[in-house]
């Protein structure tokens, strides 16, 4: 596995923890355990935003192979 795919599957790992995490805390009406599950699975999903978006050099490649494009 390249180490995206690892991160990927860790981090998948985690917003599944952080969905037990959920319905223990409103099984148990824990309010604090409800929102900083809810703050860990935002986060995670921030984290796994720049894993699939397009790098920056694939990019700059794309915008040489179209010279008429212009620059973001």
């Amino acid at each position: 596995m390249r180490e995206k795919q690892f991160q990927v599957t860790g981090l998948i790992g985690f917003i599944i923890s952080g969905v037990f995490f959920i319905a223990s805390g409103i099984k148990n009406t824990d309010i604090l355990t409800v929102l900083g599950s809810l703050a860990w699975i935002g986060a995670c999903v921030v984290w796994l935003i720049p894993l699939f978006s397009p790098d920056e050099k694939a990019k700059e490649v794309e915008l040489r192979k179209k010279p008429h494009a212009k620059k973001e």
